[in-house]
């Protein structure tokens, strides 16, 4: 308060011993580690690729996906075969379907994207 003759001012200050501490601070603030710290699943996924990785006729890379663990399909059976049935009974009532969805499928065949389970497993 302006004319007040109990105000109290404080005034801080801080003073470098030189402009080198200054820079060197500037230096360490900027500085980016030259490896990176990677985690488990990063070190994993980093040695997936370079295992895994190819380039196509295209030039894209081919990669494998990094699956976290197994996953169990057996409990998504019953789903799948009510899917399978369903599709069946669409292909009974639309043949031009039937021959894209095979189409589809065998050209995921050639290029190695899917296969065929052998019958001993089904």
């Amino acid at each position: 308060m302006p004319g007040d003759g109990n105000a109290v001012r404080a005034f801080h200050a801080s003073i470098e011993a030189s402009i080198w501490s200054l820079v060197s601070k500037l230096w360490e603030l900027n500085d980016v580690p030259s490896r990176p710290h990677l985690s488990e699943d990063d070190k994993r996924c980093e040695e997936l690729f370079v295992e895994t990785h190819q380039r196509d006729s295209s030039g894209r890379f081919v990669v494998r996906l990094p699956f976290a663990r197994r996953v169990d399909l057996s409990i998504s059976r019953y789903a799948a075969q009510s899917s399978l049935l369903r599709m069946e009974r669409r292909f009974q009532r639309d043949s031009r379907l039937l021959d894209v969805y095979s189409e589809f499928m065998y050209e995921y065949i050639r290029l190695g994207h899917i296969e065929c389970v052998p019958h001993h497993q089904l």
